[in-house]
C-alpha cells in the first residue's frame, strides 16, 4: 500500500500531537507515572513536550498544500484517536478526571458525532 507524502505527514502529525497532549495533562495534573518500578520524571515530559513540539511543527509544514481539507483531516485523525481511548476506559472501567462508567458512553457517542460531522465535510 503506498502513501501520498502529505497523507503520511498527516499522521504524524496526529500520532505526535496526541502524544504531546498526553505529556501535556501529565504535566498539568502533575500525575506520576512509573514504568516497571522506575518512576518517569517530570523533566522527561518537559523534554518529550520540546521534541514533539518540533516534530509536529516538522510534519505539519511539509504538507504541500494545507487547506481548509487539512484542518479537517487533523480534527478527525484526534476524533479517532480520542474515540479509541474513551472505548479503552470505558472496557477496562477506567476512571479518569472523575469519569466512568456510562460517561464513556457520551463521550463515545459525542466522538462518533463529530467524526460524523467531520466526515462528510471532508469527502464533501
Amino acid at each position: 500500500m503506498k502513501f501520498k507524502t502529505n497523507t503520511l505527514f498527516l499522521v504524524n502529525t496526529i500520532i505526535f500531537l496526541t502524544v504531546f497532549i498526553i505529556h501535556l495533562l501529565r504535566l498539568i495534573f502533575q500525575t506520576s507515572l512509573i514504568a516497571g518500578s522506575f518512576p518517569i520524571p517530570m523533566w522527561l515530559s518537559v523534554a518529550a513536550l520540546v521534541l514533539l513540539g518540533y516534530l509536529i511543527w516538522q510534519n505539519w509544514t511539509s504538507i504541500a498544500k494545507r487547506t481548509g481539507k487539512t484542518w479537517i483531516a487533523l480534527f478527525l485523525g484526534l476524533f479517532i484517536v480520542d474515540l479509541i481511548f474513551v472505548a479503552f476506559y470505558y472496557a477496562y472501567g477506567i476512571e479518569f478526571l472523575e469519569i466512568k462508567g456510562n460517561m464513556y458512553l457520551y463521550a463515545g457517542l459525542f466522538d462518533l458525532i463529530v467524526i460524523g460531522i467531520l466526515w462528510y465535510y471532508l469527502k464533501k
